[in-house]
């Protein structure tokens, strides 16, 4: 299975979860590894910068997303934690979570406007 983008990454993001338990952000990489069925080469491979593997920077790009957008929270530095929001888009959401789907919450859309005005600086 090839390295999902990272959208593909926010739904099971807050699934993975689910049970409001703090949960180690090198867990929930393992954890989403896991759920796409990554072979090890896929888990080590890096992006062009060599600095990051692909998977680990796709989750985090997730647990950015969804934490601007409330469905996550970050209670210490390397832990994750689903919100009551979080529960609620799992609950009635649709089986994808998209940017634009994260675009109806305000936090979020004011996030994602600040930051792409300043990368298009």
């Amino acid at each position: 299975m090839p390295i999902p983008d990272f959208q593909s990454v926010m739904r099971p993001t807050p699934a993975t979860i689910a049970d409001s338990t703090p949960l180690a952000l090198s867990e929930l990489r393992e954890r989403i590894a896991n759920e796409f069925q990554l072979s090890e080469e896929e888990r080590s491979e890096r992006l062009p910068s060599g600095k990051q593997t692909i998977i680990n920077n796709r989750v985090g790009w997730a647990r950015t997303y969804l934490n601007k957008a409330g469905l996550l929270s970050i209670p210490a530095k390397g832990l994750v934690q689903i919100t009551e929001r979080g529960r609620e888009a799992l609950n009635s959401g649709p089986a994808r979570i998209t940017v634009r789907r994260l675009k109806q919450y305000p936090e979020f859309a004011a996030f994602h406007t600040t930051s792409s005005a300043m990368t298009q600086r």
